[in-house]
């Protein structure tokens, strides 16, 4: 409780202005730790595409040295010359690569793919981080509905209380009815006070996700909130456009670019170079040195041990092998979309039968209580009805929000949820 009060006393200063769900979620987004490393996550892979691109590029080296040198030089008259010198030299070589076996290229397209994965999982992050806080707005709001009910309750207990004081102390009601009522009244505390706790829990929550407190929430129970017709139709569109799934396909890429990575070391590798040479007293020659040459290279490796056959073997199976995730992944996002989907056809049935038994509650309890007043209902008989009535419209509300929960659900397993409410993850 004290951690709750504290987490309560730290946010009092929170703006009283009323907050929209949308803006909610875009501020615990906004303010979420793990979000904001898997942006800085995606900002460098963003940077490692521009590392592999480099390939493209010519490379420019510089080497220069000095120091002793001793030269024994053998002429064709076998007349042999020796010479020590401080021997001083400069090269520059501009090399440009023109063909390495597709490695740059696969390179590219592997640190591409990459970049969409990571940015992938960051929806996916972001799309539950934002279910979180749909969740813990609406529980909010119902724990607030409930205080009030229960408040409700507490005072009609109280003034029954009152008025079998009034009867006990007439001779009307016997002590069993005082009895009787104080037991209830003390239910009905109970009842506040749990209620009290709850709200005090679910606001903890909120603060959690969202980073300050929950002060005028907007009541969202009756707003629209638009989804498929049916069941099929959100399992296709989850299918198309399900961040986890389309994740998933990036990887798929990554491992069948590296795969062909592999087939580089097969191919001769074509370079074009631009070299400078200067040297002074060096290889026995006195003076100055200078060569300049342009040339086309080749250099290919003829045999590596069977490095790349086996590289290549390896990175055939790990294709296989994101395939086959993949199709968990399917496989678990079709259970998932089902999964919401009966929830909410279920909770829209559940609501229409819950709003039965609180008109019928509430009727009932004022009969029992017309019936009470010329005594053909005992008062446990109108306790019992006011217990009933509580206990249904209590249910009513949690089907309510439970029921517009699945509903944000079945938008965040299409990976839909943060694009309805107009949230921006990446800014």
């Amino acid at each position: 409780m004290k951690l709750k009060l504290s987490i309560l006393t730290f946010f009092v200063v929170s703006t009283l202005n009323a907050i929209t769900l949308s803006e909610a979620v875009q501020q615990g987004i906004q303010s979420d730790p793990e979000i904001q490393a898997e942006i800085l996550h995606y900002d460098g892979k963003k940077i490692s595409v521009n590392v592999a691109k480099s390939g493209y590029y010519p490379k420019v080296d510089l080497s220069g040295g000095v120091g002793w040198e001793d030269t024994d030089i053998e002429n064709p008259h076998s007349q042999q010359t020796n010479d020590e010198s401080i021997k001083k030299e400069v090269s520059a070589r501009l090399r440009q690569p023109l063909f390495e076996g597709f490695a740059t290229v696969n390179d590219v397209s592997r640190s591409t793919a990459e970049k969409r994965a990571i940015g992938y999982k960051l929806l996916t992050l972001s799309e539950n981080k934002s279910l979180k806080i749909v969740k813990a707005y609406l529980n909010v709001l119902k724990t607030r509905e409930i205080i009030f009910l229960s408040e409700k309750n507490l005072k009609t207990h109280e003034d029954i209380l009152s008025s079998i004081e009034k009867r006990y102390k007439q001779g009307v009601s016997d002590k069993a009815d005082l009895i009787q009522i104080k037991g209830r009244v003390a239910n009905a505390k109970t009842d506040f006070y749990a209620a009290k706790n709850n709200a005090l829990d679910a606001d903890a929550k909120y603060v959690k996700v969202v980073g300050e407190l929950p002060i005028n929430l907007e009541n969202i129970i009756n707003k629209k909130v638009y989804i498929p017709l049916n069941l099929e139709e959100a399992i296709q569109k989850s299918i198309e456009k399900n961040p986890t799934i389309l994740e998933a396909k990036e990887n798929i890429r990554v491992v069948e670019s590296k795969k062909d990575g592999t087939k580089s070391g097969y191919y001769p590798h074509l370079f074009g170079d631009i070299e400078a040479n200067y040297k002074n007293d060096a290889d026995g020659i006195d003076g100055t040195q200078e060569r300049y040459q342009a040339m086309l290279r080749m250099e290919w490796n003829i045999f590596n041990g069977f490095k790349e056959s086996y590289q290549y073997e390896i990175a055939q199976k790990d294709v296989l092998s994101v395939k086959q995730n993949t199709q968990e992944t399917k496989r678990e996002l079709i259970l998932e979309t089902t999964l919401s989907w009966n929830a909410y056809l279920l909770l829209n049935k559940q609501e229409k039968s819950l709003q039965e038994h609180v008109e019928y509650s509430k009727e009932a309890k004022k009969l029992y209580q017309d019936q009470y007043n010329v005594g053909r209902r005992s008062l446990i008989d109108v306790l019992n009805s006011q217990v009933e009535a509580f206990n249904a419209a209590k249910a009513l509300i949690s089907s309510k929000h439970d029921e517009v929960a699945a509903k944000y659900r079945i938008l965040n397993s299409m990976g839909m949820l943060n694009k309805t409410l107009g949230v921006n993850v990446y800014k």
